[in-house]
């Protein structure tokens, strides 16, 4: 990682991560890759996705991001990769902090 500027000058790690349409799968792969090498010194974080993770597979694998974000587009405003009831299921779990729960 030749690009990294160096521990003292990052406090957050994130991957962008982009699945198929309706791929809500683990991305526990690319976590535990990046848990190897941070893990208790940065914040790991899925910081722009394009389906959401199921949160129960997220726990269940242990591929548990301190946030995550999908972006905009068809990713939130269609049912290609988060429909509504997908985004009021995820968002409505109680492992799940919103914003205005902060």
């Amino acid at each position: 990682m030749s690009w990294y500027p160096g521990d003292d000058y990052v406090d957050i790690i994130g991957l962008d991560i982009y699945p198929g349409e309706n791929q809500h799968g683990s991305q526990y792969v690319a976590f535990d890759k990046v848990k190897s090498l941070y893990a208790g010194k940065k914040i790991i974080t899925l910081s722009e996705c394009g389906s959401i993770p199921a949160i129960g597979n997220m726990f269940e694998y242990g591929d548990t991001w301190s946030w995550f974000m999908p972006w905009n587009g068809d990713y939130t405003r269609s049912d290609k990769h988060n429909g509504v009831a997908y985004l009021k299921n995820v968002f409505s779990d109680d492992r799940v902090i919103t914003r205005d729960e902060m």
